[in-house]
């Protein structure tokens, strides 16, 4: 296996009162990760959610998925788009994090303009409320040479997804994810290091 300088990312969250605020938040680290030497930097799952300081307070107030859509969805495609010039300004891979768009999306962006785009294809029960989109299949991508797919915080908590994959060729498996609690990280990084072990892969 090539060798892989990997960073992953622990945004802390603050709501942000622009979406240009909100991207200097995210871009930051992402740009000293690149500095320090990583080729692969990772972000976490609903890396849009400083995105929530963009609404006025009342409207927080409304439903769930109200406030999903006029938070995150309008600034779906500007997230892409940036994600993907800095992958290409830096010279790296960057996984995006996951954004809301009526599903839950992972961006992988590459140096030379690559993309893949996975959904989430297991809502957990707050996203099953606010009328989560699933995926309905898993892609791939050769990163460098390595064969990665992305199987988002619950979905890594299903062993048939990560066996699938390896027998595909998959090499590395990146898991974003966000918790409400120690307790569910801590399942997330169990099954993770579940996954490597039953399947022999990163």
């Amino acid at each position: 296996m090539t060798p892989l300088t990997v960073a992953s990312v622990r945004l802390v969250a603050r709501d942000a009162p622009t979406f240009d605020a909100w991207w200097s938040d995210v871009e930051a680290p992402v740009r000293d990760a690149a500095a320090a030497g990583a080729r692969l930097v990772c972000l976490p799952e609903y890396v849009c959610k400083g995105l929530l300081g963009t609404l006025p307070v009342a409207a927080l107030r409304r439903p769930g998925r109200e406030v999903f859509d006029a938070a995150f969805a309008p600034h779906r495609d500007a997230w892409a788009e940036r994600a993907a010039a800095l992958a290409e300004e830096l010279g790296i891979w960057l996984l995006a994090g996951t954004f809301w768009s009526g599903a839950n999306e992972a961006l992988l962006c590459g140096p030379a303009g690559e993309l893949l785009l996975q959904p989430k294809l297991h809502p957990v029960p707050v996203e099953v409320e606010l009328g989560m989109a699933p995926g309905a299949s898993l892609e791939t991508i050769a990163v460098d040479g390595v064969e990665t797919a992305i199987l988002t915080c619950f979905d890594i908590e299903f062993p048939e997804l990560a066996r699938a994959l390896v027998e595909r060729g998959v090499e590395l498996i990146l898991c974003p994810s966000l918790t409400s609690s120690p307790q569910g990280a801590g399942r997330v990084e169990a099954c993770a290091r579940a996954r490597g072990v039953e399947d022999q892969c990163f």
